[in-house]
């Protein structure tokens, strides 16, 4: 069951609450801050979400960074031993 909660809107910006009735694609000046505050919880909680996937990726990217530098002494180490032993 839905909750009656009165809002006044007196001394609100006029322009603000026209471009929010536009971007919410509500007729009411309270159903677009209604929309605007359901919209606005909805994306905070998905820009956490991708916070923590861009954080998790980035030290997923870390972390192959280091195999990759790895694999290149590794690899200069051995190309390194090979030309020695052309040498003998």
């Amino acid at each position: 069951m839905g909750m009656t909660v009165q809002i006044r809107l007196e001394d609100t910006d006029v322009p603000l609450v026209n471009r929010l009735r536009e971007v919410t694609g509500q007729r009411t000046a309270s159903g677009a801050y209604q929309s605007a505050a359901t919209q606005f919880l909805r994306l905070t909680i998905h820009t956490a979400e991708q916070d923590e996937r861009i954080e998790i990726q980035a030290l997923e990217i870390a972390r192959l960074t280091r195999i990759v530098e790895g694999a290149r002494t590794a690899a200069a180490l051995l190309l390194e031993k090979t030309a020695q032993g052309d040498l003998l």
